[in-house]
């Protein structure tokens, strides 16, 4: 496939000048926005398309031989201080809690001393993904505030203590670095998950289909009140707006905390899927026991743009609504208040003429905070068409790049095979 031209109205020439710069190994899919490692096509036992890897046929195993007394991964010395600065300054990123009982009861038992502030907010216990081989998954507990220090700031030059400043005889690895640097080799392709220094916690995304295999996608946009003055649209660590995933979350240490005590990889599968979920209840408002939809898994990836965070996609497959009625029941869903994570996507500002002719128009749309993107044929999105669209957009927006990363991947794959299982 050529390279892609680059759609300029999302102004992403300079992370695209970044990644090449930074992991040349990857410059092919980078020049096809594909941020991402090449992919590995998974499966859950008999869910996911058949010629993927079995996950729940691997070993779990939890880390703790680099954990504190509370069960906590502890960061290389020299990087904690950075990771407790990179959350002071990043506290618009989390939300307060609304109950004393939505924080964090181990703040005091973290690997580190964070500021008194951040106690007060919800700060959710991650999972670590230590290592993954061709049999064992290694997974240690984390928390979303490694994350903001690492993977999220990654670009930031990392802030000695002042002990390591003064030892004149041994000089820090992390000296002059950042951790993108850290865990990078030098050809720029990113480190095995064994030898990075980043908390590289799991997390989980989903596309949508309708029961015509429609793809729905939604408006994601910047919560300007949570951005610190440098944290511009085209920064690495983070998502760019524009069409988002159906859903998308971290996966969280209680999700799969009984499959870590009894090291059972099939229940950790099983978990992860929940989390999914878990996630599309919290951002759309169906129910996480509703059995109008299905939830397949069908990739791990590992982000360039976060380098290194591994990344499980998934396919959520509606069985008999429309793309239309599911975005209908979302609007009523948050007219209602059900949707608890309701800023994380927004209308699409429209005017007048525009919002005419939608409410003109013959064929039922969607209010602007939706995408409804239609395949080259009910079983396929060819890579050719997601180009297309990555280029043209939808209301002067384009992809993220998880939304397009998930659909690149899924372009080369049937429909009806993820839903079929293994043979």
């Amino acid at each position: 496939m050529d390279e892609i031209p680059i759609p300029q109205k999302i102004e992403l020439a300079e992370t695209l000048k970044s990644l090449r710069q930074f992991h040349p190994f990857y410059r092919k899919s980078i020049d096809k926005l594909f941020w991402y490692t090449d992919p590995i096509l998974v499966r859950f036992g008999e869910t996911g398309p058949c010629s993927g890897i079995d996950a729940a046929a691997l070993r779990l195993r939890v880390d703790r031989s680099n954990c504190n007394e509370a069960g906590y991964w502890l960061p290389h010395p020299d990087l904690r201080p950075h990771i407790v600065k990179q959350a002071n300054a990043e506290i618009g990123r989390l939300n307060v809690a609304a109950s004393p009982e939505d924080a964090n009861p181990n703040f005091s038992r973290f690997h580190s001393r964070f500021d008194a502030s951040l106690a007060q907010c919800e700060i959710n216990d991650t999972v670590r993904l230590c290592s993954l081989d061709g049999e064992t998954i290694t997974i240690a507990k984390a928390t979303y505030l490694d994350q903001i220090g690492t993977n999220i700031t990654a670009d930031r030059e990392i802030e000695l203590p002042i002990s390591a400043r003064l030892n004149e005889d041994t000089r820090s690895p992390f000296e002059g670095k950042t951790c993108r640097q850290m865990d990078t080799e030098a050809d720029g392709r990113l480190k095995p998950l064994s030898r990075c220094v980043q908390a590289n916690t799991i997390g989980v995304a989903t596309v949508a289909l309708d029961a015509n295999n429609k793809i729905i996608a939604r408006y994601r946009n910047f919560n300007r009140q949570k951005l610190r003055p440098d944290d511009v649209q085209v920064r690495l660590g983070a998502m760019n707006k524009g069409w988002h995933c159906f859903s998308s979350g971290v996966l969280e240490w209680s999700d799969i905390e009984t499959a870590a005590e009894q090291q059972s990889t099939e229940l950790f599968c099983a978990n992860l899927t929940e989390a999914m979920r878990r996630e599309i209840w919290y951002e759309t408002g169906f129910p996480r026991d509703s059995r109008e939809y299905s939830i397949v898994p069908y990739a791990f990836v590992r982000e360039l743009k976060r380098p290194g965070k591994p990344q499980f996609f998934f396919v959520t497959k509606f069985h008999n609504l429309t793309a239309e009625e599911i975005c209908d029941r979302i609007d009523r869903h948050y007219d209602e208040g059900i949707v608890r994570e309701a800023g994380e996507y927004s209308r699409l500002e429209e005017d007048l003429g525009r919002k005419f002719l939608r409410m003109m128009s013959r064929k039922r749309q969607p209010s602007s905070g939706f995408w409804i993107i239609e395949p080259d044929d009910p079983g396929r999105l060819s890579q050719k068409r997601l180009a297309d669209l990555s280029v043209e957009g939808h209301n002067n927006e384009t992809f993220t790049y998880e939304l397009y990363g998930a659909l690149f991947i899924l372009s080369g794959l049937d429909i009806s095979e993820i839903f079929g299982g293994p043979s």
